[in-house]
């Protein structure tokens, strides 16, 4: 389908939901975009080092589908770059984004809109013209085309891929839930042997709260009391002196590094600057529950012995979505050495 003519008004936040949209580069980040008499795009680019940048240019000409467009200023790390080392940067940063599209000529960036779009196969962009202001663009295209079969077909095989997704989630769901069967089973079989609780002033505590809670609360009080009892669990553990060093010293940094100050810790320090504290409790229960045999577990743990095994089937499955693992191999490597 032929379309002769659209008119577009694309405002600061459009365009900034297009390219986020559009260019699809691993390790490229915009954060804003400006329109004033220039336009500009700020963000972060990975290198192998985060890169600040900021780059505001002006729209020189349209020919036909290509848009051409002339830089003026070009930060880099919040260093301005003088012309010469402006053009190197240039041409090394947009190396990468050839393959979408997008050449660099000294200061000035021709963009092939129809290859930068060319995943949208539905969508090709006849000729076109644009006028900025301060707070938009509007984009008039002319004899584009739309083929409304291929549009269709797109949809379809997101669909499909949307039903891919749900059923890979409800095969992990049916795992994991099976998994949970098998280990209640082996739990019921462990618990036969007679374990001794331990007996500090957390149990009369625990004990003093439980009397208290009102009885429709009774039968979440588990739940309620699970943080307290975790907590618990790792005092207890670090002081039982059948754990050994290593494991200790482990939970005691990961510890330590929640509690710490961030400003103590610079941000840019590999690995350890970027772990978030979440990652950093995981890797510390997943390191004790794993580390530590059941039994001594089941001594130290104040609640209901069937929440461990929920637990440690959850910290394995929610461990696969932060960096845990990650701090898991590093910590794997630092044991190997020492």
């Amino acid at each position: 389908m032929n379309i002769s003519e659209v008119k577009v008004k694309l405002t600061k936040e459009d365009l900034l939901d297009l390219l986020r949209e559009v260019i699809d580069l691993k390790g490229l980040i915009i954060n804003s975009i400006e329109l004033d008499n220039k336009i500009g795009i700020k963000g972060t680019y990975k290198k192998l080092f985060n890169i600040k940048f900021s780059i505001f240019f002006n729209i020189v000409e349209v020919r036909n589908q290509d848009l051409v467009i002339k830089l003026s200023e070009l930060k880099a790390l919040g260093i301005p770059a003088i012309k010469p080392i402006r053009k190197l940067i240039l041409r090394k940063i947009l190396t990468d984004f050839k393959k979408l599209g997008i050449e660099v000529e000294n200061d000035t960036v021709i963009i092939h809109l129809n290859e930068l779009i060319k995943d949208f196969k539905f969508l090709r962009l006849g000729s076109l013209n644009i006028v900025q202001d301060k707070d938009s663009l509007t984009v008039n295209l002319y004899n584009s085309k739309i083929e409304v079969k291929k549009l269709m077909d797109k949809s379809l095989v997101e669909k499909s891929e949307v039903i891919g997704e749900i059923s890979e989630v409800k095969e992990e769901v049916k795992t994991l839930e099976e998994t949970e069967e098998i280990e209640e089973k082996v739990e019921v079989v462990s618990t036969e042997v007679i374990v001794e609780k331990t007996k500090d002033y957390y149990s009369e505590g625990r004990d003093y709260v439980e009397n208290k809670i009102p009885e429709r609360f009774k039968s979440v009080e588990d739940y309620i009391l699970l943080v307290p009892d975790i907590l618990a669990l790792i005092v207890r553990l670090m002081k039982d002196n059948r754990i050994n060093n290593q494991t200790k010293i482990a939970v005691a940094a990961s510890i330590g590094y929640i509690v710490v100050p961030k400003d103590i810790i610079f941000d840019k320090i590999p690995i350890v600057g970027s772990i978030d504290d979440m990652a950093v409790v995981l890797f510390a229960l997943n390191k004790l529950i794993n580390d530590v045999p059941l039994e001594i577990i089941l001594e130290n743990w104040a609640g209901n012995e069937k929440n461990i095994i929920v637990l440690k089937n959850a910290l394995e499955y929610v461990k696969r979505f932060t960096k845990a693992n990650n701090l898991d191999k590093f910590y794997s490597v630092v044991e190997a050495l020492t």
